[in-house]
């Protein structure tokens, strides 16, 4: 059984650091849903640990999936903007390249830009 932190997110459980998983390029996703929810939730500081966390785990990916890093950036997006920062958001919808998913031709990417 798993410890969840007072809030009720822990991506960083003890089974998660006992296996490993913690450090895992491939869980920056779970650490930007968990930014996004404490972000919600006003605890700032940990929305912006937990966001920085998911953007050195995406800097270490290796073999690049296109739908994910996209899918990572935007809820990284979404955390900073709900912390205030619009030129930080701007900057990772920036980075979140949709036509070089279909480029790659890696699953089905469908975004709604109105």
């Amino acid at each position: 059984m798993t410890q969840a932190s007072p809030d009720g997110i822990s991506p960083e459980s003890p089974e998660a650091r006992r296996r490993g998983l913690a450090e895992h390029p491939m869980c920056a996703l779970v650490y930007a849903v968990s930014a996004l929810l404490r972000a919600h939730r006003e605890r700032v500081e940990d929305a912006q640990k937990d966001r920085r966390h998911a953007a050195e785990l995406m800097a270490a990916v290796v073999e690049h999936v296109p739908w994910y890093e996209i899918e990572t950036q935007i809820v990284m997006a979404r955390t900073t903007l709900r912390l205030g920062d619009v030129t930080g958001t701007r900057a990772l919808l920036a980075e979140a390249d949709p036509d070089g998913c279909a480029k790659a031709n890696h699953g089905l990417l469908v975004i709604n830009r109105d």
